[in-house]
């Protein structure tokens, strides 16, 4: 980025601002409204975006070197070649970038939204698709916040033996250390909030639908759950876990 800046410094388009404006004006940019209304907005604003590109990619590679200003960096070019999808027609080149991006994200920029306290994940021990997703979750669980148990264990029997507890039938539930409980499509965003990362991205998109849908997808999911996956026999937890001590009885 560093160069590509360092190289547009040699055109007169970018240096006086006025790049932004010639390319969507240029037969290759996308026809719709949102473009004509950026063409519309005073000359100044769209100099002010000509330059600030030129200021990101010209700085890029010596801001990098700070690791608190990397992310903001990242999210910024990521704006721009998003940017350049929607008013180019330029897909050949800009897909590739999208996905360099992706491969240079890093997981440990979301450390600080993840959901960092420790719970008991219940989930029914007789579904083989339920140990796969168990599997998948401790894999990923790289902080080890959290612990299984069967539902017809007897750490789900003490747990929910307190008063006040709706009746869940056989959905997963998520118990924090706090004794608070969440159930259906909210106890899986509960687990994708602990294993962050990219998984984080999957728990805000969950939470952005209304829950009436998305537990309708978790109702759906589990009426299929034996065909997708077969039943286990009981006591088969812990090998089809892997990990003994994150398994509960």
């Amino acid at each position: 980025y560093s160069h590509s800046g360092w190289t547009k410094l040699a055109s007169p388009s970018w240096v006086d601002g006025n790049t932004i404006r010639l390319v969507l004006e240029n037969p290759l940019a996308r026809d719709h409204v949102l473009r004509e209304w950026v063409l519309a907005t005073p000359p100044v604003f769209l100099q002010l975006l000509t330059w600030s590109v030129l200021c990101i990619e010209l700085l890029f590679a010596p801001l990098a070197l700070i690791h608190r200003l990397r992310p903001w960096l990242w999210l910024a070019m990521l704006l721009a070649q998003c940017g350049f999808l929607v008013f180019l027609n330029f897909a050949d080149l800009t897909l590739p970038m999208l996905l360099v991006h992706l491969l240079t994200f890093s997981p440990a920029w979301l450390a600080k939204v993840e959901r960092q306290e420790p719970a008991t994940v219940l989930f029914d021990g007789s579904c083989g698709f339920c140990h796969a997703t168990v599997r998948l979750a401790a894999h990923e669980d790289s902080q080890r916040r959290l612990h299984f148990a069967p539902l017809d264990g007897e750490t789900s029997r003490q747990i929910l033996r307190f008063d006040g507890l709706p009746q869940i039938g056989d959905s997963m539930v998520v118990v924090d250390s706090k004794g608070r409980h969440a159930y259906k499509s909210r106890a899986v965003m509960a687990v994708l909030q602990r294993l962050g990362g990219l998984w984080l991205l999957a728990a805000w998109g969950l939470h952005v639908i209304p829950l009436r849908y998305t537990d309708w997808g978790y109702d759906l999911i589990g009426r299929w759950r034996y065909r997708m996956g077969g039943q286990t026999e009981p006591g088969v937890c812990i090998v089809a876990l892997g990990t003994a001590d994150r398994m509960l009885p």
